[in-house]
């Protein structure tokens, strides 16, 4: 598990030609291929590697009680930065809200009035979203069979723009551009979400700086909705046009 989460997978768990892949196609293989080694423990256990050497020396049956530890194990881990990333959030999207709204209070009230103001706010808030998971849930009683769901819709951040609800908004700049903060402490469960709930978006922000170009020129895409190049072209100019791409 410590392992999974430094990044240091060993040799023996992945071929060399594995390792070479990775290092083509993924960016930052360790720290991704960790995170998605312990989704994989939640169900399969431990890797084959460490399973092999579990069933040669103690046999399948103490390999079975060993892989149903580390699946809790794994699990529990998942949980908990999942909790971490939607709890952080929230507590520090209620900082920043706080942090903006002090000084707009009363300029009559006291430190303790308008203490007592924003914690009621930042209840409040949390009421407001509460009564409308509520209405969601009796509409599609399904919805509260996922956790990612819950999470979400409760947190401070879900009053953010669409786009925005991971990450923590802490205000504007002068051209009226949002400034969001990204939770350091909430990358790994961000991951271990997006891998469940968008994991074919995950895997394309996963592409290496090699491997990206290569996907986006076969896709003809360059990421903000526009084509790498002209995939009309008729005329000797528009070919040369694509030939010369930068």
């Amino acid at each position: 598990m410590s392992n999974r989460y430094a990044g240091s997978i060993p040799q023996e768990s992945v071929s060399r030609l594995g390792r070479q892949l990775g290092n083509l196609e993924m960016f930052s293989r360790s720290f991704t291929s960790g995170n998605i080694g312990v989704m994989k423990d939640t169900v399969m256990g431990l890797p084959a590697d460490a399973q092999a050497r579990i069933a040669r020396d103690g046999g399948f049956e103490e390999l079975a009680k060993i892989k149903s530890v580390a699946r809790r194990k794994a699990l529990h881990a998942f949980m908990i930065d999942a909790a971490i990333f939607y709890g952080l959030n929230s507590l520090l999207q209620d900082a920043a809200n706080a942090y903006h709204d002090y000084d707009k209070e009363d300029a009559d009230k006291n430190a303790w009035q308008k203490t007592k103001s924003l914690v009621g706010k930042t209840a409040d808030g949390y009421a407001r979203r509460f009564n409308a998971l509520i209405g969601q849930i009796q509409e599609n009683p399904l919805v509260a069979l996922n956790p990612f769901f819950l999470g979400n819709r409760l947190s401070a951040t879900f009053d953010n723009e669409p786009g925005k609800q991971d990450r923590v908004f802490l205000g504007t700049l002068s051209d009226g551009t949002g400034l969001y903060l990204r939770n350091p402490f909430g990358k790994i469960g961000e991951e271990f979400i997006g891998y469940v709930t968008e994991p074919l978006a995950m895997f394309a922000r996963k592409e290496s700086t090699l491997f990206r170009p290569i996907m986006q020129t076969l896709a003809n895409r360059t990421g903000f909705k526009n084509d790498l190049y002209n995939r009309h072209a008729e005329t000797m100019g528009e070919y040369a046009d694509n030939a010369s791409l930068p």
